[in-house]
């Protein structure tokens, strides 16, 4: 038999005596600033990124990877999508003026010289000096005389100290942090608490499934040993986070069928007569997924349904039928939209509809939240139209008992 959702979750292995339990990777709250070269300034650039713990580092992936198991000097511009070289930093430039000022690093491999213009990145010129090796990755072209490039990585590299080969992670940036530095606190991370993380996904889902243990799959999408490991591990990763995402869907299921309400009969004489109203018959598709509405509505369980056609399939004279449904025993509805004109074009077409069978539809605007208070206490109306943000807050001698998002067709 298959594990459940709450099985799964809940992954337990026994272990020999003397084991120090791990933890979830978002339960490692310790703060980044018991990394090394994590100092006040470096801690304020991550921040902006949202990362204040461990954890948040440890889920901070990679946007794209370089390949450096093959190098391409600057020679090869031409030929090569992209160039990977040690260069030697020769000098420092600026041109422009003002706010425009632009530092261009002139730098030289083993084959020829090239310049890197630094859009938006000045504080380069303290972190490459002159006479400094680094790594250097990006695009490049020929223009104004020079091989150069825009756009590209640039890694300082101590005295010593080789650049690493193989797969080598980009991760997402703020102003003022390079890729190494997070490269070095990402490692040191794993290093520190990378073991300690415990699965989380049940082991039987994850066998089944062939996905890596979760120290792994950290391991292989930071610092993956080849390509097969590095998708390995993203589809560990992301099966993960939709087991998390259906599991918390099933988690609302389940606490929305333990509550029960009280639920009024429908005598279902308006929406007959909106029925014989209309030039056309309900097809049998529509007529099926009104029934199935109905009698979620009858359910002594609050509804959550989305209505899915395509256009033109009759979703809107449905959603409206059961609105009226709900009108009937004494409800209110509201029609929600993502914006004023779409909200106010179904407002119309609902106020055609009901208001000839005795149901007051009121359409509110968008401005001033006194005015709608107002409008809202002074003319109570069983059917709302508007923005979906105003509506959220509807609030009225009468419960709502039924919303309509036209955009989605989803009926709550």
């Amino acid at each position: 038999m298959r594990p459940s959702y709450h099985e799964g979750l809940a992954c337990t292995t026994s272990r020999g005596s003397g084991y120090n339990p791990g933890v979830f990777v978002h339960e490692l709250r310790q703060s980044v600033t018991d990394l090394r070269g994590a100092g006040p300034q470096i801690t304020a650039k991550l921040a902006r990124l949202g990362i204040v713990s461990i954890g948040d580092l440890l889920t901070h992936y990679p946007r794209s990877y370089e390949d450096r198991s093959r190098y391409t000097p600057f020679s090869k511009f031409a030929e090569a999508p992209e160039i990977l070289t040690v260069a030697v930093v020769l000098s420092h430039e600026w041109f422009g003026f003002g706010r425009m000022k632009t530092l261009k690093i002139r730098v030289m491999d083993n084959t020829s010289e090239a310049v890197l213009v630094c859009f938006n990145r000045p504080f380069l010129e303290k972190s490459l000096p002159v006479g400094s090796r680094v790594l250097v990755h990006g695009k490049f072209q020929f223009r104004f005389g020079d091989i150069q490039s825009g756009s590209f990585d640039v890694e300082h590299l101590p005295e010593g100290k080789d650049p690493i080969q193989g797969l080598i992670p980009n991760y997402p940036l703020t102003e003022g942090l390079q890729q190494g530095s997070l490269r070095h606190l990402m490692r040191q991370a794993l290093d520190l608490f990378g073991r300690r993380v415990e699965n989380e996904v049940d082991a039987v889902i994850a066998q089944e499934r062939s996905l890596l243990e979760k120290t792994e799959a950290l391991k292989g999408i930071h610092f993956p040993e080849s390509q097969a490991q590095m998708e390995l591990a993203r589809r560990t990763l992301a099966y993960e986070e939709l087991f998390k995402l259906q599991l918390g869907i099933a988690l609302r299921i389940k606490n929305r069928k333990s509550k029960e309400i009280r639920r009024a009969p429908i005598p279902g004489s308006l929406s007959r007569r909106l029925l014989e109203r209309l030039p056309y018959s309900l097809t049998k598709d529509q007529a099926s997924a009104l029934a199935e509405i109905l009698e979620d509505l009858r359910a002594p369980h609050p509804m959550a349904r989305l209505l899915q056609g395509d256009v033109g399939s009759g979703k809107t004279i449905v959603a409206i039928l059961a609105a009226v449904s709900v009108v009937e025993r004494g409800g209110q509805v509201a029609i929600m939209a993502p914006t004023e004109l779409l909200a106010r074009q179904h407002a119309q077409v609902a106020a055609r509809l009901v208001e000839p069978l005795g149901v007051r539809l009121a359409f509110l605007p968008g401005g001033a939240e006194k005015r709608r208070n107002r409008h809202r206490h002074r003319h109570p109306c069983p059917i709302f139209a508007g923005c979906c943000l105003p509506l959220l807050k509807l609030r009225s001698n009468r419960r709502a008992a039924s919303v309509w998002s036209p955009a989605a067709h989803g009926l709550v």
